[in-house]
């Protein structure tokens, strides 16, 4: 695996340096430096025994958490929550609810996280790992920030505490922090990775947030390769804008924000997943082979060279890649849902290093509907800068799917 990894790990940065947009301005230093970096904080992520203790402490915050809402919308929605249920049921395996269930956790902790932002924690955190990047990758102050605070608010949120220097970042410092954006996941749907994935793996929500993290570096490193910054960057530090007035001024707007995120990925889950199932029954009309095929089969054998060159066994190519395809074409909500339902069934065999891989693998906003809310945000706060930004977003979105790839195969490296 260790040699599938190096192989694959290579490939990606070759695949850079081969598209680049301005070889001759490429930074080997800045970027063997960043590279480096993120192999010893990948290694101490995952080979490490001692932040165990935070990552079991971050689980027992996802549980308490559940409980606290489950308290909620037991009061809106009854036994529908997942209480104890008024009737008998003969089959009690489809009673999970995900609307219900599990995606309220979503505004819970939006309203949480606006309270940490209220109480200056949040922007606190932030500006200290926006330093490290700057330092690393020797980007400006707004490409830093913007990148630390992806980590927290997303890709919709994240643009606020840098929107005043929207206007004056070069094309490849925008490509760099829409790129960032599409590659992580913010902070208000981590919680619901780990909910989804809870029975995998101990220690889940600490995986998911190594995951984000480490995905700003692999960005910031194919950034570097595919469209250099240069000496020509943004510098100055930023001020946090927009800081709500008073506490309960902070839980009602992190509240309409996480009901906004809500509805938002319910309507993107009714959607996409329609369109697929009418993509599905077009490609069932054809007589392809004997069994049906499907769009997540053809993503399936697309993806699946890469995810071998990721450290993926040749066992789990197929379906590691169609759940990669599921991540691109739908979302990364409904692809860990299939890995977690995977890795419950007896019917399908994936083993515990691919799940683990895809757990890195899977963990980024990288997906056409991702695209469609960056134009929408980034559009409206710089109108100026539409062709730049319509010009640059589709090869964004493939840069971050290659980071999202690079940063399980460097975790494929160190679990080898």
């Amino acid at each position: 695996m260790n040699l599938q990894s190096i192989l694959g790990i290579l490939v990606i940065f070759g695949l850079m340096i081969a598209f680049s947009r301005n070889r001759s301005e490429i930074s080997y230093r800045i970027f063997a430096i960043g590279f480096l970096f993120q192999m010893i904080l990948a290694f101490i992520l995952i080979k490490t025994t001692w932040l165990n203790g935070i990552f079991s402490q971050m689980t027992h915050w996802v549980e308490g958490l559940q409980y606290a809402t489950q308290q909620g919308t037991s009061l809106v929605f009854g036994y529908l929550s997942g209480q104890n249920l008024p009737f008998e049921t003969v089959d009690s395996s489809n009673l999970f609810i995900l609307g219900i269930q599990g995606l309220p956790l979503v505004i819970v902790v939006g309203a949480l996280s606006s309270l940490l932002y209220y109480w200056r924690i949040l922007p606190w955190i932030i500006k200290i790992i926006g330093r490290v990047f700057a330092k690393v990758f020797g980007v400006g102050g707004p490409v830093s920030l913007g990148s630390a605070a992806n980590l927290f608010l997303g890709l919709d949120g994240a643009p606020m505490m840098v929107a005043p220097h929207l206007k004056r970042m070069t094309n490849a410092e925008l490509f760099a922090f829409m790129t960032v954006g599409l590659a992580t996941v913010a902070g208000t749907v981590m919680v619901l990775y780990a909910y989804i994935l809870g029975g995998l793996f101990d220690h889940v929500l600490g995986h998911i947030f190594a995951a984000s993290l480490l995905n700003v570096f692999s960005t910031l490193l194919l950034a570097q390769l595919f469209f250099p910054m240069g000496k020509n960057i943004t510098l100055g530090e930023i001020e946090l804008k927009d800081k709500p007035n008073s506490m309960m001024d902070a839980i009602a707007k992190g509240t309409q924000t996480g009901t906004q995120v809500l509805i938002s990925i319910i309507a993107f889950l009714i959607v996409m997943v329609a369109l697929v199932s009418i993509v599905n029954q077009l490609l069932a009309i054809i007589p392809w082979t004997a069994e049906p095929v499907t769009l997540s089969r053809i993503l399936g054998y697309i993806f699946a060279p890469f995810m071998w060159l990721m450290g993926v066994g040749s066992g789990d190519m197929l379906i590691a890649g169609e759940l990669m395809g599921t991540k691109v074409v739908l979302n990364e909500i409904l692809a860990y849902s299939q890995l977690a339902s995977y890795a419950a069934s007896d019917a399908v065999e994936i083993s515990s290093s691919t799940q683990m891989i895809l757990i890195y693998a899977l963990c980024g906003f990288a997906n056409f509907g991702s695209v469609g809310i960056t134009i929408g945000v980034l559009t409206t706060l710089v109108p100026e800068r539409r062709a730049d930004i319509l010009k640059m977003v589709v090869m964004a979105l493939w840069v971050a799917v290659l980071a999202n790839m690079l940063t399980g195969t460097v975790v494929a490296f160190w679990l080898g």
